[in-house]
């Protein structure tokens, strides 16, 4: 097997390996879009405004320093990235469109959170979003780990921290309600 890396950089000039298909096509519109959502946090910073609002929640009980969320991010979807186009690269002939409509949901879900949170200041809102994102995750892993196991393998991490920002969403709720 190749490096993910090696993959990514080469999809649409497969010499030795599989004959050319439109997976790769596919491939690079999921990392157009997961690049897009995913980076979603950071380059909204700068679109989203950060008012005071936010420094003036409670916080529930392990929030972690903001200067953190940033760089676990960016590891995390470098992962989800590469867990897609290891699926997409190891399943191109099965066509599995339902596990990429349900990778679209789930990469919507997650580009909405940020403008749910802060822009719109729903902590409510962003709570039902977390929930959506969790379960087409959990799906995720699950149909991943059915075909092809290293991509579903990627996505625990993933999973570990949308769940605790699923508890943070509900604790900033629950603390600033009314």
């Amino acid at each position: 097997m190749r490096p993910a890396l090696y993959i990514l950089g080469d999809m649409g000039k497969r010499r030795n390996a599989r004959p050319a298909s439109p997976a790769g096509s596919r491939l690079n519109g999921f990392i157009v879009m997961d690049s897009k959502s995913g980076y979603s946090p950071i380059v909204q910073q700068g679109i989203v405004p950060m008012d005071n609002w936010y420094s003036t929640l409670n916080r529930p009980p392990l929030t972690p320093p903001s200067w953190l969320f940033s760089p676990v991010w960016t590891v995390l979807y470098v992962m989800i990235i590469v867990s897609i186009a290891l699926y997409v690269y190891h399943t191109w002939n099965t066509k599995p469109y339902k596990i990429y409509s349900l990778i679209v949901v789930h990469s919507i879900s997650n580009l909405m959170w940020s403008g749910i949170f802060f822009g719109l200041q729903k902590p409510g809102w962003a709570f039902l979003d977390l929930v959506i994102l969790d379960i087409t995750l959990v799906f995720m892993i699950y149909l991943f780990h059915h075909t092809y196991k290293p991509s579903s393998i990627l996505l625990w991490p993933y999973l570990a921290w949308a769940a605790f920002a699923t508890y943070l969403n509900a604790g900033f709720y629950l603390l600033n309600r009314g």
